[in-house]
């Protein structure tokens, strides 16, 4: 009878443990934006607030020098500077991972800043009166707007050789925004997010809707979200794909948007602005803070398929060339401490994709290559007495 009560307390236990559990405090409120950046996770929120946590979101940095009087809501990494942008805020620089700030916002014809997208040394910028093109930074900036002029842009992407960017509707170009076209066949209205996985491309739009191209926006299939609230966020995890939904909260799909699974158990809000992947974690930026869960949780890649690898090894990524992510796999026949990070032709480390203790199984994490210039990079791990490393190919 003793044992089977600690069997049960264990069960129980487990299962009280698998949910979503909040970060440290600050950040406090509103998060808008997360972005990933080495070992490194940024968040952004009204009342002038940028914050870093290099420990999973255990405790959080204030980065604030420079910040006063602005209220920015998006973040990117374009080369080694971070920029932050806002409504009324402009562009904001920090040439030093966020410890002070100054206005990069010479040319910019509008300061309300919606939204970023990079593109090697291609900085754009989605505001209230359209895009904005800055090839050094931020330092100055020119319109691009043959299409999107006086339009509000919400969202923007590079894929490939195309920029998307989101109004009432989907707007393309291929010439780094000196002409644009409406992509006809887009099903949707406001496009808010974005993810790429391989060939295709997701839109997450107003109303739970998704939608997906295999053909650079040729042709679209619907797989929405049973939801009224706008899909403010889609990430990848392999091949999971993670949608967040502003009222309805986070969405789990493992066939490309077919089917969707809520994963809300523990989320303290439903009120979902951003989702981010690092390392082991799948984040939430919501109404009230950081929100953390162990993707152990939740995608299938890590399930053991009739028992642990007979072996350690590590997988070639794919896509390979690509852009701008990859799915990097790797087998553990025991638990290991795992250590996995990128570096370029140099020897220079830009990222660190892993390092924790993990169990036996098959696990894969995606790399996300924006912001670095395309080339030669390689990955290593080491787990154990494991160690091997392999090339990848950033083609922009």
């Amino acid at each position: 009878m003793k044992t089977a009560l600690i069997v049960l307390a264990f069960f129980v236990s487990s299962l009280a443990s698998a949910q979503w559990v909040q970060t440290g405090s600050p950040p406090v409120g509103q998060v808008y934006s997360l972005l990933v950046c080495g070992t490194g996770i940024y968040s952004v929120g009204p009342s002038d607030y940028v914050m870093r946590t290099t420990n999973n979101g255990t405790t959080w940095t204030g980065l604030n020098n420079g910040l006063s009087n602005t209220n920015p809501s998006t973040i990117a990494l374009c080369g080694t500077n971070l920029v932050v942008g806002g409504a009324s805020t402009g562009v904001l620089r920090s040439t030093d991972n966020g410890a002070t700030w100054n206005t990069a916002a010479s040319g910019l014809g509008d300061m309300n800043v919606n939204c970023f997208a990079v593109s090697g040394a291609n900085l754009f910028a989605g505001t209230n009166s359209g895009v904005f093109l800055s090839t050094n930074t931020g330092t100055s900036w020119s319109a691009v707007n043959s299409s999107p002029s006086n339009q509000t842009v919400y969202s923007l992407l590079v894929s490939g050789a195309n920029l998307y960017a989101g109004v009432n509707g989907l707007l393309v170009s291929t010439n780094s925004g000196t002409s644009w076209s409406w992509v006809k066949s887009y099903p949707g209205t406001y496009p808010w997010s974005y993810a790429v996985s391989g060939t295709n491309l997701f839109v997450g739009g107003a109303k739970g809707g998704v939608y997906v191209s295999t053909n650079s926006g040729t042709s679209w299939t619907t797989v929405s979200i049973n939801s009224t609230g706008d899909v403010n966020a889609l990430v990848f995890s392999g091949a999971d794909l993670f949608a967040g939904v502003y009222g309805a909260g986070v969405f789990h799909s493992t066939n490309n948007g077919t089917n969707w699974t809520a994963v809300n158990n523990g989320l303290g809000t439903l009120l979902v602005f951003a989702l981010a992947t690092s390392g082991s974690y799948l984040f939430a930026g919501t109404a009230t803070g950081v929100w953390r869960r162990p993707l152990s949780e939740l995608v299938s890649v890590e399930e053991s398929r009739g028992g642990p690898p007979a072996a350690f090894d590590l997988h070639q990524n794919y896509p390979n060339p690509f852009n701008p992510s990859t799915v990097i796999q790797y087998d553990l026949p025991q638990r290991s401490h795992v250590a996995l990070a990128v570096f370029n032709a140099l020897g220079q480390q830009v990222a660190t994709l892993v390092n924790e203790s993990q169990e036996a199984g098959i696990h894969e994490v995606r790399f996300e290559g924006s912001g670095l210039a395309s080339g030669v990079y390689f990955y290593r791990i080491q787990a154990g007495d494991f160690v091997a490393m392999k090339k990848l190919i950033l083609l922009r």
